[in-house]
């Protein structure tokens, strides 16, 4: 949604979202980036644009609508956070190559054949210099998922939305697999049904 995009009328996006809504269709947001998968400050329309799209919402705890970090970005603010790009998400090229992400092609530029669980853990450490500006939303979901392990409390609160009726449900959520007593057999039972261990 930058000048530098071409795009002549950013308020087009709201249009089609509004109309995709009424539709019953779920939409999603994202900011355009440039080659490397950053985004400079984007302007007081655009950043209205932005607000009013993310407005729009989508259901709670769908991690599709979460885009909580392209506020900062709108406003030109770098984020923190650990990209596991390489690792915990994978970018596979037409020519079976293993890259960070669509925008960091050439990082590293493995054949997926050659990949191997050294690549995983080198690649889940490394840190990006892209990612503090990074617009590529399919790596920073994959990120909440990981903080949400490691980080249960905080990634619950940032996901918090601001309607009551949310904050209540991140709080049963909590209380279920953080801070109850009961939350290691809520753990084990979302394991089970998750397919995992």
């Amino acid at each position: 949604m930058d000048n530098q995009s071409g795009i002549r009328n950013p308020d087009d996006a709201k249009v089609i979202a509004e109309r995709a809504r009424s539709l019953g269709l779920s939409t999603t947001v994202g900011v355009i980036h440039d080659t490397r998968g950053e985004l400079g400050t984007l302007n007081e329309t655009e950043r209205s644009i932005l607000d009013a799209l993310v407005a729009l919402g989508g259901s709670t705890f769908d991690v599709a609508t979460y885009n909580r970090f392209q506020k900062n970005l709108a406003n030109g603010r770098p984020n923190e956070w650990h990209c596991g790009a390489g690792s915990r998400y994978l970018y596979i090229c037409e020519d079976g190559l293993v890259h960070w992400c669509s925008q960091q092609r050439g990082h590293p530029g493995i054949p997926l054949e050659q990949y191997g669980a050294e690549d995983l853990r080198r690649q889940y450490h490394e840190l990006k210099s892209c990612a503090p500006f990074c617009t590529v939303s399919c790596v920073h979901r994959v990120a909440l998922l990981d903080r949400i392990r490691t980080q249960p409390i905080a990634a619950l609160d940032e996901i918090t939305p601001a309607s009551a009726s949310g904050a209540q449900s991140v709080r049963a959520l909590r209380w279920m697999f953080v801070t109850g007593p009961y939350h290691d057999r809520f753990r084990a039972v979302a394991a089970r049904l998750l397919g995992s261990k």
